[in-house]
């Protein structure tokens, strides 16, 4: 390519499980590679993260990103499908398991709002901490079928979030709520039961 006349900057990003486990040796084969050339060029190449690339940059104006992702295309976006990988409108279980994820979370907030006694914030503490667990991306990614595909590993996630809701349930109902509020989060739990028998058949068909 052109060579770069004065400072620049080059922004990389990988997953750490493209070395070795992807792509097996590419942790000698590239990534050693590159560190060795840093630091053969050590006087003109500095490593730093974003946050110390930001702090030597003025402010500028406010941008909003459109949403996209590495596998986001044209014609995707043209549709309003941007995270094709992840929620794909056109996707049944897609839909399923973003349907139970924000059931899950709903419930999350619904309990939080009741958690006093010490019964009932242990289990909302469980349910918490579940949560963040139970939102990770891979359950998404091997429902795409394009062309990854795991019907265990996505039941693996929805399982996660069935927790969340057991012990967001639990936490509520060993709450001092009024019984409205005990029975405004029974309809969230309804649904979780409902949503996790439609991606199971969803799965098995």
């Amino acid at each position: 390519g052109q060579a770069l006349h004065g400072d620049g900057y080059v922004v990389t990003a990988m997953d750490a499980e493209t070395f070795g486990h992807h792509i097996p040796g590419w942790h000698q084969q590239f990534l050693a590679e590159c560190f060795r050339l840093l630091a053969e060029h050590r006087n003109a190449v500095m490593i730093a993260t974003l946050s110390e690339l930001l702090a030597g940059f003025p402010g500028g104006q406010e941008v909003v990103p459109r949403a996209s992702s590495w596998s986001s295309t044209l014609e995707g976006l043209a549709q309003k499908n941007p995270y094709p990988l992840w929620k794909d409108p056109a996707n049944r279980i897609h839909q399923l398991q973003w349907q139970h994820t924000e059931t899950s979370v709903e419930l999350i907030h619904h309990a939080m709002r009741w958690t006093e006694s010490e019964e009932s914030r242990k289990f909302f503490n469980i349910a918490r901490n579940l949560q963040d667990a139970a939102l990770h991306s891979c359950q998404y990614w091997w429902a795409s079928r394009s062309p990854m595909w795991d019907i265990n590993l996505v039941h693996r996630g929805l399982l996660l979030q069935r927790e969340v809701v057991l012990n967001a349930c639990k936490a509520l109902r060993a709450s001092r709520a009024s019984p409205e509020a005990k029975r405004e989060g029974e309809l969230p739990k309804a649904s979780s039961d409902r949503l996790y028998q439609q991606t199971v058949e969803e799965l098995l068909s």
